[in-house]
């Protein structure tokens, strides 16, 4: 639902992947994505006025928290259900 309430077309979610993406140039900082993300996953970074996101870490083949959690509270799983939940 983020993608389809972005204004200015900023959020892109990929077909293949499913993971949906913040272009920080296109984004007008107005949090309309913010109220309409079911999964609750967008926050705002309010130092430079647009929506934060998490990417996955692309070009990494585990996430950076992922690799560093101390608990090893996180995980990456391939599964469907996984990316949609992660996909924002």
């Amino acid at each position: 639902w983020c993608v389809y309430s972005c204004l200015t077309g900023a959020m892109s979610k990929d077909p293949a992947s499913g993971i949906v993406t913040v272009d920080p140039e296109k984004c007008i900082g107005c949090w309309t994505c913010l109220i309409a993300c079911p999964y609750g996953v967008l926050t705002r970074d309010i130092s430079h006025s647009v929506v934060a996101k998490c990417d996955l870490c692309p070009g990494l083949t585990i996430p950076v928290c992922v690799a560093n959690c101390p608990n090893e509270a996180l995980m990456l799983s391939a599964d469907e259900e996984a990316k949609v939940l992660n996909s924002g």
